[in-house]
């Protein structure tokens, strides 16, 4: 999909609403597997994120498809009608699935524009999980780990910016355990994969020391629902995972003290993904949820 500045003009200008609906727009999304999809005017009370919207996003195929997103976000800004948290974090998501990750990371550079920041903590955990995606799916080796450590330390590096610091200390994103423990996920992968199991830089220790002294911010108990469980377990897996992996690099291994204190919380984070995983299994009557799924392929004692 590529939206001309008339296109967007005409979606996002009230004084053209009536000529674009006199005069429908279809625009071609997908790739080689092309589907047209309908331009209509946005009025302020539309609320973004609608079937209109996500059919819109199911069908985006190609990175110039979903390069639209930037634009489409800065119109939103624009018109005053900003996305609500839960589309944003559908949003990320679905573009960490697509492999389009990347796209989210230059929509936060440009945070100003789109609104899409990192003061949004729940915003922030997906993204970083949306960064993760494909270093994971490529088992945590070669260029797709190198790829994510970077875009991971770019976004971590927005942290102070007043753009993209929360009000609220406990929700701000530089002090999520879930979101260092990505860092350090990465950082580890890339340590053993491309170092030789050497902390060159000191950052696989960095990161860890960092995850120990905010892991009172992090929220650890099983939730009441499953399919909230089944959501968390998408986020405490990499947390495991990030300690698992920094244990295996030469410099934490010959430290006694920072050792036994990541494993010790990767036993007490350990009870609360086994339970999660039961929780989900049971009450969903399935073992193929996506958290379970994951459980199974990173989670090992």
């Amino acid at each position: 999909m590529s939206l001309s500045l008339r296109h967007k003009r005409l979606m996002f200008k009230q004084k053209y609403a009536q000529k674009l609906q006199d005069n429908p727009i279809s625009v071609k999304v997908g790739g080689q597997t092309e589907e047209s999809y309908l331009l209509k005017p946005m009025k302020p009370e539309d609320q973004p994120g609608s079937a209109e919207f996500r059919k819109m996003v199911s069908l985006m195929k190609t990175r110039e498809d979903w390069l639209n997103i930037i634009p489409f976000l800065t119109g939103l800004q624009n018109s005053k009608r900003p996305f609500a948290t839960k589309n944003l974090v559908w949003l990320v998501r679905k573009a960490g699935l697509a492999g389009q990750a990347s796209v989210m990371v230059e929509s936060v550079k440009q945070s100003k524009r789109t609104g899409l920041t990192l003061a949004n903590v729940a915003v922030a955990k997906n993204l970083f999980l949306a960064i993760r995606y494909k270093a994971q799916e490529a088992n945590f080796k070669g260029a797709e780990v190198e790829t994510a450590l970077r875009q991971a330390r770019q976004m971590a590096d927005l942290f102070d910016a007043p753009e993209h610091t929360a009000a609220d200390r406990m929700n701000d994103a530089k002090h999520s355990p879930e979101i260092i423990a990505i860092l350090l996920e990465l950082s580890a992968a890339n340590t053993l994969d491309s170092l030789g199991g050497k902390d060159v830089e000191g950052q696989v220790r960095a990161y860890a020391t960092r995850l120990l002294s905010t892991w009172s911010f992090g929220n650890f108990d099983v939730p009441a629902l499953w399919e909230t469980a089944n959501f968390r377990l998408l986020e405490l897996i990499p947390v495991w995972s990030g300690m698992n992996l920094a244990l295996q690099v030469d410099e934490i291994k010959a430290d006694a003290e920072l050792s036994n204190a990541l494993r010790s919380r990767m036993g007490e984070l350990g009870k609360t993904i086994e339970a999660s995983v039961e929780k989900v299994t049971k009450e969903s009557d399935s073992a193929d949820r996506s958290g379970v799924v994951l459980a199974k392929r990173l989670y090992h004692k």
